[in-house]
Parts: C-alpha cells; structure tokens; sequence
C-alpha cells in the first residue's frame, strides 16, 4: 500500500490517478473516528452508477456472538462482490475481514484515520452513554462510570486492536505496528486535523477537498461531561500506549510533509 509514498514526500506517485482511477475502496472505520462524516463525504462524491455499502449487523440474530455475526456480515459482502462492482464501502471491521475482502477483490484500496488515544476512549464511553446508542440504557446499569469502561479492559487500545492482526497486538511492539499500517493501508488520516486530512484523501480520489458534512455529534450534558481529571487522563495514557504510538507516527509524519505537500499541490494547480 501506499501510505508510505505520503510520508515519504513522493507525491507525484502517490497521487498519481492510474494508480486509484476507479478503485474499490474500503474505509475500516475504528469507532469514535469522524466515520458517520467521512463516510458521507465520500458517499455523496463518489456518485458514480456502481454500488456502495455499509457493513453492519442489522437484521442479524442478537443472540449470536458479536464478532461471529461480524464475521458472518464481511463474508457475506465478500460473497456479493463477486457479483456487484461495488466502488466504495466501509465498516467496523477488524484486521481479519479486510484480509477476506481483499482477498475477494484484488487491489482493494484500504483507509482509516485515527484520533487521540484517550480522547476517542473518552468519547467512546459518552457515546455509549448517549440516546445515540440504542443499548445506552443498559450501558448506564453495567458500567456505572469510565473507571467501570477501563476496567472492561478490552476497550483499551482500540485502534490497534481493530487495525492490527491479533499476533501484531499481543507483542505491543510499535514498530511492527506502524509498519503494519504502512505496509497494508492507502491512507490513514487524523480526526484532530480533520480538514487537512480530508484534504489529502480528496486529492487522492479525485473530489471536492472541502469537507461538508458533520454527523453524529454528541455535545456533552450535565450527566454526561466531556472532560477527565488529569489524574484519570495520565491512566488512560498509560492504558493506550500501543495506541498513543500508532497515533503519534501518523500525526507527526502528517505534520512534517504539509508544508511541501501545500507547495506541490499549489505547483500542480497553477
């Protein structure tokens, strides 16, 4: 894939329209990552007559297991691709279900973004909370507050769990999975710069690179706040450092190319 192209300041190849012209696209949406707003972003650009979806459980028996009913929704896409010329589609999906869709689709072009560790952790918790969520009311009765959310442990380093094949994530080791998500991803975008980030992706498919869209928001409420102590927020930092380091690879590297991709794409329209 080609994410290292970006980093690495070649331009001219990564956004070189041969190398994505009519692509099928595939966002794997880690939850509380801008999804719901990119996802429209690209939806309403991407209007040409081929087919577009969102895996999800819907319709599925909730007595099933969770991942085996995710399972069950990736491989049925899969299935269908071998019928439908579908151009973009996106998902909660984890590292094991985009291997099986690419697998279905060669040259499948693959995209995320992700977002300050514990600031997606805390939002996480609020949206689980919030009217948005359809179980919120259950959520309230079995974790009564975030302390209860980080001792689930499971909801710890999120985005690594969904982007990183399982035996990536049990060594910890950054390094190998920065070089996962180089190795295995076109883009990956930051939600802290949102509209830089969505900049890029626009040049890379070819859209308009000023985002519309601003979806599912959940502005805080007396009983359900925003903000952390400092001290709950240094164990949430301390409880997502294979998160932290995904994250702060990406951002950086982001950072440091802006200003000559501001120069290059200054060059290219003038």
């Amino acid at each position: 894939m080609s994410m290292r192209l970006l980093l690495d300041g070649a331009f001219d190849r990564y956004f070189d329209p041969q190398r994505t012209e009519g692509a099928f696209w595939l966002f794997q949406h880690v939850p509380k990552t801008a999804g719901s707003s990119l996802r429209d972003e690209i939806c309403d650009a991407l209007h040409e007559r081929r087919r577009e979806t969102n895996i999800h459980l819907d319709g599925t028996d909730p007595a099933i297991p969770f991942h085996i009913r995710l399972d069950q929704a990736a491989e049925s896409f899969a299935a269908r691709c071998a019928q439908d010329r579908y151009r973009f589609a996106s998902g909660h999906l984890f590292a094991r279900h985009v291997a099986h869709i690419r697998a279905a689709v060669p040259g499948t072009h693959v995209l995320t973004y992700l977002r300050d560790p514990v600031a997606r952790f805390v939002s996480d918790f609020r949206y689980q909370r919030s009217a948005m969520h359809p179980g919120h009311d259950a959520f309230r009765r079995n974790v009564p507050d975030i302390e209860a959310f980080l001792a689930l442990g499971w909801t710890t380093n999120q985005m690594a769990q969904y982007l990183l094949p399982p035996d990536v994530v049990r060594t910890g080791d950054p390094a190998a999975g920065v070089e996962y998500l180089l190795s295995h991803f076109e883009f990956i975008g930051v939600q802290d710069d949102y509209d830089a980030s969505f900049g890029i992706l626009a040049q890379l498919l070819g859209i308009d690179g000023v985002p519309h869209h601003r979806a599912r928001t959940n502005p805080p409420t007396p009983d359900n706040p925003a903000t952390i102590d400092p001290a709950l927020a240094a164990r949430l930092e301390a409880a997502h450092a294979l998160d932290r380091a995904l994250y702060e690879h990406i951002r950086q590297g982001l950072e440091a190319v802006k200003g000559d991709l501001a120069a290059w794409l200054a060059r290219r329209r003038g």
